[in-house]
């Protein structure tokens, strides 16, 4: 193996374990903590989105493992060789790689765009003198939810997309 396709490797595999990880975590822990314990634990969220790394390293960490893997697929295809494709290990890895780009781009604009509006809105209110507006706590909270529901399926792409990549070895 040469050493860029070890690289990409690394890259590949440590990120998704975070990403993935990550993403099970919040959607089937920590998402339904903060809806029981709301108003209290939307300030966590919040505090999690607006004053930790953690968005800005999950996207890191996604992107990273999207891009590895596409760039790792080409050749182990040999460029999307028919032949390859058909074979378990080929039908296998391209499970995988349609199931972990669907779960990247539905991660990136169903949970991470309302995630961003969230961050942008709670600085907002921050800065606000008096008590913030209704509305935009409203849309805060609204945003935290959709972002909360879609999380569960983005869980549910990504793990498709794993179970694709692991077995592939079983073929």
């Amino acid at each position: 193996m040469d050493p860029l396709q070890l690289v990409l490797r690394l890259l590949h595999i440590l990120g998704g374990t975070f990403w993935v990880g990550s993403t099970f975590f919040l959607s089937g822990f920590m998402g339904p903590a903060v809806r029981a314990s709301l108003p209290e634990g939307g300030k966590v969220m919040q505090r999690l989105l607006t004053h930790t790394r953690f968005t800005t390293i999950i996207s890191i960490s996604s992107t990273l493992t999207f891009l590895s893997g596409w760039i790792l697929f080409f050749p182990a295809s040999g460029n999307f060789n028919a032949a390859w494709l058909g074979t378990g290990t080929g039908i296998s890895l391209t499970i995988g790689a349609i199931f972990g780009t669907l779960g990247f781009l539905h991660g990136l604009f169903a949970v991470g765009r309302p995630n961003l509006r969230v961050t942008a809105l709670v600085r907002e209110v921050s800065q606000m003198e008096g008590p913030p507006p209704q509305e935009k706590l409203d849309e805060i909270q609204q945003l935290q939810m959709r972002a909360a529901r879609n999380s569960g399926i983005t869980s549910l792409l990504v793990l498709i997309a794993l179970i694709g990549m692991s077995i592939n070895e079983a073929f």
